[in-house]
């Protein structure tokens, strides 16, 4: 999303595994709420200690609670997400281009 750092990517990963809120991704009506909270977690993660500590709370995993603690439920969503995300950080660059990829990573896409 333009504007985001990766703090607020972090938040949004957070949110999504864990938050009812997550559903506003996909269902418009939650949205305005889901975005308004990705912006408080990202603003209390303005630290480094405190966007650790966002990462750390995303790297614990789902709540028992949410759709992605099913496994299969975690590895088809996530499978895309996580490589998109992935894209996205690579891409965030103030010129606009992206790091090169190495060997490895290329001939992996292959």
């Amino acid at each position: 999303m333009r504007g985001w750092e990766t703090r607020h990517l972090a938040a949004h990963l957070v949110l999504r595994e864990n938050s009812p809120l997550g559903a506003g991704a996909v269902l418009k009506p939650l949205s305005g709420k889901l975005d308004a909270k990705i912006k408080k977690l990202a603003d209390e993660a303005q630290r480094p200690e405190s966007y650790a500590g966002l990462v750390r709370r995303f790297r614990t995993g789902p709540s028992k609670y949410s759709p992605f603690s099913i496994e299969r439920v975690s590895t088809a969503a996530n499978m895309s997400e996580f490589f998109i995300h992935t894209e996205d950080v690579r891409r965030a660059r103030t010129s606009g281009s992206a790091h090169p990829r190495s060997r490895l990573h290329r001939n992996a896409l292959e």
